[in-house]
């Protein structure tokens, strides 16, 4: 396709005038009605439930008439589906069936019916979109491969070295693990997951955790959560998915600002090195972290710089795209609600004279957003407006400052001119900088006069500015350029030269993505953040390997509190204590003993926690250490009915092994465990005997 073939089919043109056909009979709608509930329940009797979702936004797809391509409803069936799951979700949260999918979906089909009759609208199939749709899916699933490929082949242990020293993302777990157990929101089912979700996360933002929860279940045709190692499995996955998708929604929303002038040779490169940028730099630095909502936030906060700068040509659709946005954004992470809402009203002052032949739908629209996206803020808001929270330091590495603001300076040197002003697009585009970068400045401004210095949540605003910025890039001539000449070409529309530049553009975020500040978890020195999770040098084996060798020495790791004291490892102690204690699913009772100190733990000390500040806990201590299997053999002896359990595994094995050791009767001489040799032990060979 020619650059005027692509920007004809992107044109947004008038619709021409239709008669308005004959509403559908009564007895095709009845059929479809019984359709809408026969089909979710033949899937899921024959446990292909999984297919709903996908048949839902197909069709949802059909009925949308804004947007130039299939991708394009694809992505706003998504968002009004992901903003109206988050609404109605208080309401699967307190009827008798929670998320099954079977009223969930009948419940889904007979809406959208409902829409289709009321707007009088039958599905219809849009255009491909040409080749800048075809970049944007084949970036897309390039860069997804990136991020799937290490985690394939692995097993349960190998995918969780991956992610092992994420914390925030166990913490995720939890609160998707007691979205399946409550069925619903967890802040609306506080006593059931009691023990799961610790008391800060039951009202923490999780409309991204209860769509993989709705989702898992369909893919399953069944409520039952089944083993937590095996949906922690899955889990991973997820998590992996909702990666993606912000790389996808960031690529497609950049395709989308650009709008007719849209070059698709050029987009390559822009779209090219905005993955490029996500996936070796901050992106994957951030994913090893855990950050899940974030993600997911990210993802729709995209979305809405796109329709903000080139909003749709239908009104009504414009509104509920807005409407869905902010409120997905208000239970998914509300942090990015502030600029996301300002742009919005943005649009609307811009809009008003539009709006207000509209007005039952504006102020319907309005008051809606307003009620649905205040829900999580206002539930969580004993934790969301303490300062202390919002000053705290957390597990983040610094975001790439060189990176950033190079971005910023080509935007700057893009959308700084008389130009910018004859289009309103671009005007859209730096008022969303601006906003970015001026609630990075008034965090800065509020964290270092309160603490001294920036911390956890002055990153995650930096995140969002580079995401606007990212988007902002289509509303620039490097993927949009200006017109030229009758008869001039601009540069860089020709295939070779295009793909030239991209292939520079990627390899110099491959060699200069690392990070350039110090971080809990940096890659190799002159290594980027992706290079070094393809390669695998992010893992954390021995760590996982501890996690699942706990798991499979307990007949029941959930009855107890779980202590992991093994040798010369605090970093392995607190991250395989916590991802033991998520997948006991006791987290919530357990965690409250936990965090561990990172000074090593005495005799005295231990026994202060176990039979002090902790004396009404059933307690059990793990470890392959015989200083600290003394310690606890000691306890016992002293407190005969105190119901301590101790796992142990022979320090001269390679591969840990833990078993139940008994009480002692009375006190004895300090423990020397029996050498195990060569090769029972499971070594590799006497050489690499642990010493």
């Amino acid at each position: 396709m020619t650059l005027s073939e692509e920007t004809a089919a992107a044109v947004p043109v008038a619709e021409p005038i239709q008669r308005r056909r004959r509403p559908l009979r009564p007895w095709i709608l009845l059929g479809a009605l019984v359709l809408a509930w026969a089909v979710p329940v033949l899937c899921y009797r024959t446990g292909t439930a999984v297919v709903l979702p996908f048949v839902f936004l197909a069709l949802l797809a059909s009925l949308l008439r804004s947007g130039r391509s299939i991708l394009d409803r694809l992505v706003f069936a998504f968002t009004l589906t992901a903003g109206a799951l988050c609404g109605v979700a208080l309401l699967f949260s307190v009827w008798p069936w929670g998320l099954h999918p079977v009223p969930v979906a009948g419940l889904g089909f007979t809406v959208l019916l409902g829409c289709a009759a009321l707007a009088d609208r039958r599905p219809a199939i849009s255009g491909t979109g040409g080749l800048s749709a075809l970049f944007t899916v084949g970036i897309g699933a390039f860069t997804s491969a990136l991020v799937v490929w290490p985690l394939l082949g692995r097993g349960f242990a190998g995918r969780l070295a991956h992610v092992v020293t994420a914390e925030d993302l166990a913490r995720h777990f939890a609160i998707f693990e007691g979205i399946r157990f409550g069925g619903g929101y967890n802040f609306l089912h506080r006593s059931e997951v009691a023990t799961i979700v610790t008391k800060d996360l039951v009202s923490y933002p999780q409309g991204s955790h209860l769509g993989l929860a709705l989702f898992d279940n369909f893919l399953r045709s069944t409520t039952d959560p089944g083993p937590a190692q095996g949906e922690l499995n899955r889990f991973i996955f997820y998590y992996a998915g909702m990666y993606m998708f912000m790389i996808v929604a960031v690529l497609w929303a950049i395709r989308w600002v650009a709008g007719p002038r849209l070059a698709p040779w050029r987009y390559l490169a822009v779209a090219g090195s905005a993955a490029a940028y996500l996936y070796f730099g901050d992106g994957t630095s951030m994913f090893l972290h855990g950050f899940l909502s974030e993600f997911a936030g990210l993802g729709l906060l995209a979305i809405l710089v796109a329709v903000t700068v080139r909003p749709v040509h239908r009104l009504r659709e414009q509104l509920c795209l807005s409407a869905a946005l902010l409120i997905a954004l208000g239970y998914t992470y509300y942090l990015f609600l502030p600029a996301g809402g300002l742009l919005v009203l943005a649009w609307v002052w811009r809009t008003r004279a539009r709006l207000l032949r509209a007005r039952l739908w504006a102020v319907g629209a309005i008051t809606v957003t307003a009620v649905c996206s205040a829900v999580l803020p206002l539930v969580n808001w004993k934790y969301a407006s303490n300062a202390e929270a919002i000053n705290a330091p957390g597990g983040i590495d610094p975001v790439n400052r060189h990176l950033l603001m190079l971005l910023m300076f080509v935007l700057a040197l893009c959308l700084i001119g008389r130009e910018t002003l004859r289009r309103p697009e671009r005007v859209m585009a730096a008022l969303w900088l601006l906003v970015g970068g001026g609630t990075v400045g008034l965090m800065f401004v509020y964290q270092t006069a309160l603490v001294g210095e920036t911390s956890y949540y002055y990153e995650k605003l930096l995140h969002q500015l580079f995401v606007v910025g990212l988007v902002c890039l289509g509303a620039t001539s490097l993927a949009a350029p200006d017109p030229v000449p009758a008869g001039g070409r601009p540069a860089f529309t020709r295939p070779l030269p295009a793909m030239v530049v991209t292939g520079c553009l990627v390899m110099a975020f491959v060699y200069n993505s690392g990070p350039d500040r110090q971080g809990g978890h940096p890659p190799a020195r002159d290594r980027s953040w992706g290079t070094a999770y393809f390669i695998g040098k992010t893992d954390e084996p021995i760590f996982a390997q501890l996690v699942t060798a706990t798991l499979d020495g307990m007949p029941n790791p959930g009855d107890r509190v779980n202590f992991l004291r093994m040798r010369g490892t605090w970093a392995g102690n607190y991250y395989s204590t916590l991802w033991v204690d998520v997948l006991a699913r006791n987290l919530g009772t357990a965690w409250a003993v936990n965090p561990l100190s990172k000074a090593p733990q005495t005799t005295e000390l231990l026994r202060t926690r176990i039979t002090r500040d902790f004396a009404d806990r059933r307690i059990r201590v793990v470890t392959d250490d015989p200083k600290t299997y003394d310690s606890i053999q000691l306890i016992r002896a002293e407190n005969p009915g105190i119901g301590l359990e101790l796992l142990f595994s022979n320090p001269t094995r390679c591969k840990l092994r833990f078993e139940s050791v008994p009480p002692p009767a009375i006190l004895a001489s300090p423990y020397v465990p029996p050498k195990v040799p060569f090769p029972q032990n499971g070594c590799a060979g006497p050489s690499t005997e642990r010493p």
